[in-house]
């Protein structure tokens, strides 16, 4: 198994910063999606985002961020996004932002795959060995903020699973 990860560089905006002039908390989840989805079309193609509700897709059922010292505007952005852990229904895909010389934020999000119907669904050998394509450099299901097991439940719907792992129980 290889030990990788896909360097994804981001640009920072002036309005990214809060009162403290650091990047907001809520602009690290955002600038984790957009590695995210950087890291989709690179292993999927472009036509992986045309959004065919025929095939399904995959969603966030969960995301724990760590905060390891504050991210600045001006200060070139790298988010390195390699796979943690790759499970029967989800995988968990972990986002770690780094600017000079060190990271300033890990994102691990958990990822249900879902078929057309929205009920999550098991993945395929082909997507199970893309993923551990870009497995990260000492990952597995207990490095990190992630976890373990989340989103695994046989049968759970994305809803059910985002539910169970956030403490709602309605």
């Amino acid at each position: 198994m290889t030990e990788r990860f896909l360097p994804v560089p981001l640009d920072l905006r002036w309005s990214d910063q809060d009162l403290l002039g650091h990047v907001n908390n809520a602009r690290v989840v955002t600038l984790a999606e957009e590695a995210r989805v950087r890291f989709q079309v690179h292993l999927d193609g472009p036509a992986s985002l045309e959004g065919s509700g025929a095939v399904g897709g995959r969603v966030v059922a969960r995301q724990v961020i760590d905060y390891h010292r504050p991210a600045h505007y001006g200060v070139p952005l790298e988010v390195r996004v390699g796979v943690l852990r790759v499970g029967t229904r989800s995988f968990t895909l972990r986002h770690q932002g780094v600017q000079g010389d060190g990271p300033v934020f890990t994102v691990d999000a958990v990822m249900v795959m879902v078929g057309p119907d929205g009920s999550s669904r098991a993945l395929t050998d082909a997507e199970r060995a893309g993923l551990e394509e870009w497995r990260w450099p000492g990952g597995d299901a207990g490095d990190g903020p992630s976890g373990e097991g989340a989103g695994e439940g046989a049968g759970a719907t994305p809803a059910a699973t985002a539910r169970a792992t956030s403490g709602d129980r309605s």
